[in-house]
């Protein structure tokens, strides 16, 4: 046995992006870090059980998680090639609403450097017993 016992099961996947730290060790054997890079990776979901509405999946903390196969957005796919379908859609939404993050605060600072569109403050009356 070679010690995956999940080799020959039928499995769902999904597409992920992480951070990789980058670094050197120096001449007195400390880790220097020198910034991160981005990479991405295919997890493979083990197949638990299939049932009439999507399937079962043994999740990444081996706890059991569902997939609707009438669901738009899926947490796994049942090819690689679906699975980075997904992905690439899950990024492209990230990116639009960073996008729109970003315009919203570069339109704040212009705002607040301009003096336009402040509002009149909003006074709070507290009662005594909460000063």
């Amino acid at each position: 046995m070679d010690g995956d016992p999940w080799k020959d099961r039928e499995c769902y996947y999904r597409y992920e992006d992480y951070l990789e730290g980058t670094g050197y060790t120096d001449v007195c054997g400390e880790h220097v870090h020198t910034g991160s890079r981005l990479r991405i990776r295919v997890h493979a979901f083990p197949v638990l059980k299939h049932t009439l509405k999507g399937v079962w999946l043994r999740g990444s903390g081996g706890e059991p998680r569902f997939v609707l196969h009438a669901a738009n957005k899926r947490y796994a796919d049942a090819t690689v090639e679906r699975a980075l379908v997904s992905f690439k859609a899950r990024k492209k939404r990230q990116q639009e609403i960073y996008e729109h993050r970003a315009k919203n605060a570069a339109e704040a600072i212009q705002l607040a450097e301009t003096g336009q569109e402040v509002a009149e403050p909003i006074w709070r009356i507290l009662p005594l017993e909460n000063l």
